[in-house]
């Protein structure tokens, strides 16, 4: 087997850091995120994944020579490595880095301190508010979309960025979210970024929870012979984001599929992809 331990250097390739066309009138947005662009000789090029549960499943799928532990703290660092190099890309000062936690959670620039540390217990959140220049939002996500939501109001701009995983967007974490927030919603442009885009298969008691929820329950496919059915995040979303008085015309959503793009992880598909990562995602304000 190839070694999975590459030099801990990174490669300009492995960031993407365009704007989204849908805030090419909103100067001061800054967007960026990380891609696995080198996959026959670098399985977690792009990956910024720190947690135990993807290192440990990519080194079990690989078997590379040498020890687990070297392995991991090897990309840990890399992951450390392309983080603050996306920080540095963008021109930001601060990194807003939550622990996802697949509920309804928001932070706004009052608990900043308990989210801008890389220390295991920095605090939970789905949901990040800032209104700071050089202040910047980060999660990690493997087929979870993230709604970014730039609210150019002249005296109130401000950015969030929301995870909204299948769990969270269940329990309604983009209807509390914007509901707490003193957003001019008609205003406000929105983009949802790389995710499952339509065939993201729930089953179990997540399935129930999505069936009974009125945010996500029109919004699940067919049931499939395994008891299966599969969820729409992107047309979830925009409805809910409707019911604030965002505008369709503001709203964009990334065309890459995170359960198909070879650049994208997938937590999904992670055995079918060969490795398990996570890819960054950023986004930041920067007023000159």
């Amino acid at each position: 087997m190839k070694s999975l331990r590459p030099p801990i250097d990174v490669h300009s390739t492995e960031f993407r850091t365009e704007v989204p066309d849908i805030f090419a009138d909103i100067p001061w947005v800054r967007y960026g995120e990380t891609r696995r662009t080198n996959p026959e000789d670098d399985a977690l090029s792009g990956s910024v994944a720190q947690a135990d549960l993807p290192l440990d499943a990519t080194f079990d799928l690989q078997e590379p020579p040498g020890d687990r532990a070297v392995f991991k703290s090897v990309e840990r660092i890399r992951s450390a490595n392309r983080i603050a190099a996306l920080l540095g890309k963008l021109g930001l000062h601060e990194l807003a880095r939550p622990r996802p936690e697949y509920a309804t959670g928001l932070i706004t620039d009052e608990q900043f301190d308990d989210i801008c540390s890389t220390r295991e217990d920095r605090a939970f959140a789905d949901a990040v508010h800032t209104r700071v220049n050089g202040r910047g939002i980060m999660f990690s996500p493997a087929d979870c979309p993230l709604v970014v939501v730039a609210d150019p109001t002249k005296y109130h701009e401000s950015l969030t960025v929301i995870h909204a995983g299948y769990k969270s967007l269940g329990e309604d974490i983009v209807g509390l979210t914007l509901g707490q927030l003193p957003l001019t919603t008609t205003n406000a442009h929105v983009f949802i970024t790389p995710h499952a885009l339509n065939n993201y298969p729930v089953y179990g008691a997540p399935l129930k929870n999505l069936e009974n929820s009125p945010v996500t329950r029109d919004h699940l496919g067919p049931t499939d012979d395994k008891g299966n059915r599969n969820l729409n995040f992107s047309s979830a979303i925009i409805a809910r984001l409707g019911d604030f008085g965002i505008r369709h015309s503001h709203i964009a959503v990334s065309p890459d599929d995170s359960l198909t793009d070879p650049t994208l992880y997938s937590q999904r598909n992670w055995q079918q992809k060969g490795v398990n990562g996570r890819n960054a995602v950023m986004a930041g304000i920067v007023r000159h």
